[in-house]
């Protein structure tokens, strides 16, 4: 019982931080963009609800263009690269890296991260355990 609760409290952790994590740069991130959105649109004055909301609708589209546009940067040949590069690296420096990113691969279906796992089962303690 103890090590389940223990189990899901840590998983429900690891995916609690990236959310945080991404939530919090997104809010970050449409701050900044209202902040440079404000005196582009002189006409629209914060004080009254209507420009407000013109401020923040601008902002709001200027997160998704910014984010648009990082996911065109990614698919360009040279930033692919440097992105497998710097996966390599992690691959290298973090253990459980390469695991982390195969599950989450394989909840966005994509199965070719996972081909380098074959599970096994080992034997420790009078018991066998599952492993890849």
């Amino acid at each position: 019982m103890k090590s389940k609760i223990l189990h899901r409290f840590i998983s429900g952790l690891l995916i609690f931080i990236p959310l945080f994590v991404l939530a919090f740069g997104l809010f970050k991130f449409h701050e900044l963009a209202g902040r440079l959105a404000e005196p582009v649109l002189g006409f629209a004055d914060p004080d009254t609800a209507l420009g407000a909301i013109l401020i923040k609708v601008v902002a709001f589209v200027l997160v998704l263009v910014a984010i648009y546009l990082l996911g065109f940067l990614a698919a360009l040949p040279l930033v692919h690269t440097r992105i497998q590069r710097l996966d390599r690296a992690l691959n290298a420096v973090i253990p459980g890296y390469a695991l982390a990113k195969g599950i989450i691969g394989g909840v966005v279906k994509e199965d070719q991260m996972m081909d380098g796992f074959r599970p096994v089962l080992v034997h420790c303690n009078g018991g066998h355990r599952m492993g890849f």
